[in-house]
């Protein structure tokens, strides 16, 4: 994935959001195709500890926002409920 965004650190290295859209520019491209996002960890000497793909969980959720808060990482997602045609 092309782009990435360094969300932050804790006190043995820090956590990589990877995604293939640019998270600088606020158009929406999903109905092109899938935003898709990888968590990665790298230790203070830049050495990759993991990697994880990030999903939403359902088809109706959307990743709306990925961030680090503390040393945890926080997934902000919204959900469209078509029955009720609400948004979560």
């Amino acid at each position: 994935m092309p782009y990435l965004k360094i969300l932050g650190a804790d006190d043995e290295g820090y956590f990589v959001l990877r995604s293939n859209f640019s998270f600088s520019d606020d158009r929406d491209h999903s109905f092109f195709t899938k935003r898709r996002y990888q968590l990665q960890y790298y230790m203070d000497n830049l050495v990759m500890k993991w990697s994880e793909t990030l999903t939403p969980g359902s088809e109706d959720r959307k990743i709306a926002d990925i961030v680090l808060s503390g040393n945890k990482v926080t997934m902000l997602l919204t959900d469209f409920s078509k029955a009720n045609k609400t948004l979560t």
